[in-house]
């Protein structure tokens, strides 16, 4: 990430944002669904959009507005960002 976080994926198809070796946030979809059903194989970061590929086979975005979100609220009282 531009600001030095690190973004990765983890085994239940979320994603976990660390800050400074901890981790900060684990991203899920709305009703802490998994992002993913099953790993994230792979990263691109494309004009401000995050897009991941899992090996369910889909390919997905995260759009430029939702990374600022993560970006500015690090963070949040709960373990899960949606």
């Amino acid at each position: 990430m531009p600001d030095g976080k690190v973004l990765s994926g983890c085994e239940w198809g979320n994603m976990l944002l660390w800050d400074g070796g901890l981790i900060k946030v684990e991203i899920c979809k709305k009703g802490k669904k998994s992002c993913h059903s099953g790993m994230i194989q792979q990263f691109f970061m494309d004009e401000g959009e995050l897009i991941t590929i899992g090996v369910d086979g889909y390919i997905k975005v995260l759009f430029k507005s939702r990374l600022y979100c993560i970006q500015f609220y690090p963070r949040i009282k709960t373990k899960f960002k949606e």
